[in-house]
C-alpha cells in the first residue's frame, strides 16, 4: 500500500513545485513589461545604443549643457543659467531616449534639447 501511495505523494510534490516556479517565472515577465518612460521619453528608429548616445551628446553640447557620463547608457545633461541650475539623467535603451529630470528642472526646461536630438535624428534618417 505504501509503495502505491508514495509515487502519488511525489508526483504531488513535484507537480506543486513545478506550478510554483512558472508561476514566479511569469510573474518576472510581467515586472519587465510594466516599465513605464517619461512623457518626456522620444521614440527613435536607431536601436543602436552607442550611436544615440553620440547623437545625444552632440545635440547636448551644442545647445550649451555640459554633458557627464554617467553609465554606459546614460549621460547626466546640465546647464547652468543665471541662478537656476538645470539638470537631467537622459538613459538611451534600446531606440528610446528617456528624460529623468532631477527636482528644480520640468520638461519645459529640455524643450529645446530634445527639439534638437529631434531634429538630429530626422536629419540623419533624411542622408544629411
Amino acid at each position: 500500500m505504501k509503495n502505491k501511495i508514495l509515487p502519488y505523494v511525489a508526483g504531488s510534490i513535484l507537480f506543486t513545485f513545478l506550478t510554483g516556479c512558472a508561476q514566479h517565472s511569469s510573474s518576472l515577465h510581467s515586472e519587465e513589461e510594466r516599465v513605464t518612460h517619461s512623457k518626456a521619453a522620444l521614440y527613435t528608429e536607431i536601436h543602436n545604443n552607442k550611436h544615440l548616445k553620440k547623437i545625444v551628446i552632440k545635440a547636448a553640447k551644442e545647445k550649451g549643457w555640459r554633458i557627464t557620463k554617467f553609465t554606459e547608457n546614460s549621460v547626466i545633461a546640465e546647464k547652468f543659467n543665471e541662478q537656476n541650475p538645470k539638470a537631467t539623467t537622459i538613459k538611451i535603451e534600446d531606440g528610446i531616449v528617456d528624460f529623468d529630470n532631477m527636482p528644480g528642472t520640468d520638461d519645459s526646461d529640455i524643450v529645446d534639447l530634445k527639439e534638437y536630438i529631434q531634429d538630429l535624428l530626422k536629419a540623419e534618417k533624411e542622408g544629411y
